[in-house]
């Protein structure tokens, strides 16, 4: 196959096969961070079902925070697929609610609507912090766990934020990145 060197290794592009050469690491990708994701939240969702009696919601729940979890960090990078997916979702999601929830006319509700989603695609796009910056960190670990744990206080919210935690830490292992902020 052909290779190219990125970061130390040499990636083999057509199957995905990663070869470390001694003294060398590499950067994970998607496919190692979603891997690593759905092992961890099927064991987090599996102990919280049969051990703990969390409910199938709660189990779900703590699956797939964990899961997304590992893919979290990668929102700083702007090819990575959950910066596209997450950008692509609140910018509809922006110009539908100025659409459903204007009380004007037909026009004037498409053009707020328009106006919204492109203000937030653009301001994502802006804002998005430097790649291994703030979104590899433990700080971003922790605040990650806080908001999942809140999120998911109905079903569970202390085993969902600590899935959701061991999650962006396992995604912090793979690319070898441990910094407090």
């Amino acid at each position: 196959p052909n290779f190219k060197w990125r970061g130390g290794c040499s990636v083999g592009e057509k199957n995905r096969v990663v070869f470390l050469l001694p003294n060398t690491f590499c950067v994970s990708d998607f496919y190692e961070h979603l891997s690593a994701g759905l092992v961890l939240g099927t064991l987090f969702g599996s102990v919280s079902y049969f051990h703990y009696g969390l409910g199938a919601g709660g189990s779900v729940a703590v699956f797939a925070a964990c899961s997304l979890g590992s893919l979290l960090p990668d929102i700083d990078h702007h090819n990575s697929y959950i910066h596209r997916a997450v950008k692509t979702v609140s910018s509809i999601g922006s110009a539908a609610a100025a659409v459903l929830l204007l009380r004007t006319s037909v026009l004037r509700s498409l053009a707020a609507g328009a106006l919204a989603g492109a203000v937030v695609h653009y301001t994502f796009t802006e804002l998005k912090p430097p790649h291994r910056g703030p979104t590899h960190s433990l700080a971003f670990a922790g605040l990650t766990g806080i908001a999942s744990g809140i999120l998911g206080s109905g079903v569970g919210g202390l085993a969902v934020g600590g899935s959701a935690v061991a999650g962006v830490l396992s995604h912090l292992a793979l690319d070898r990145e441990l910094k407090l902020v």
